[in-house]
């Protein structure tokens, strides 16, 4: 879980920071993280953050989460 986190944290550390502010731990980050999401095609935020590198449809989950509207 440590390599994970770490990961994510040198290929999108902003994204990564906001996740942490949003959930509050890191653990419950990557629990999120490890997700698959509609507004994703199904995929996790990890994978797209890892894989795919669009860091801004990450980004805006999170910001539509701090501001109440995702669900």
């Amino acid at each position: 879980m440590i390599m994970a986190m770490e990961t994510l944290a040198m290929i999108a550390p902003e994204v990564w920071r906001h996740a942490v502010d949003t959930f509050g731990a890191e653990e419950r980050a990557l629990r999120w993280m490890r997700q698959p999401l509609a507004e994703l095609g199904e995929h996790t935020p990890e994978h797209v953050l890892l894989e795919d590198r669009q860091s801004d449809a990450v980004e805006a989950i999170l910001a539509r989460i701090d501001y109440g509207v995702y669900g």
